[in-house]
């Protein structure tokens, strides 16, 4: 499955410090979507939709958010499905919004 440039652009959103800035999730996601236009929300939705469903197992999951060149990483599976399935809820927002 061929990583967008939206969901790279996501995950470049969590960059070392970014806790210093964020005291949740839910603030962790806010930062990441900010870096994204209006037209980047529906295409980065799509992926994340199409993973969640996919369910890859720990590994795969964690080799697909290496791939897409964050500055920090999830010490389990469990914890990068809660930011993604995080992520996916917001967008998923936005996109209804611009509709």
């Amino acid at each position: 499955m061929k990583i967008p440039m939206e969901f790279r652009k996501l995950a470049r959103g969590f960059h070392q410090g970014i806790g210093e800035v964020a005291s949740s999730v839910d603030d962790m996601v806010d930062i990441a979507v900010s870096l994204l236009e209006p037209e980047e929300y529906r295409p980065a939705a799509a992926y994340l939709a199409e993973l969640i469903r996919r369910g890859p197992g720990d590994p795969e999951l964690m080799t697909i958010w290496e791939r897409a060149s964050p500055d920090i990483y999830f010490s389990s599976g469990d914890d990068l499905y809660v930011v993604l399935k995080s992520l996916s809820s917001h967008l998923n927002g936005l996109v209804v919004g611009l509709s």
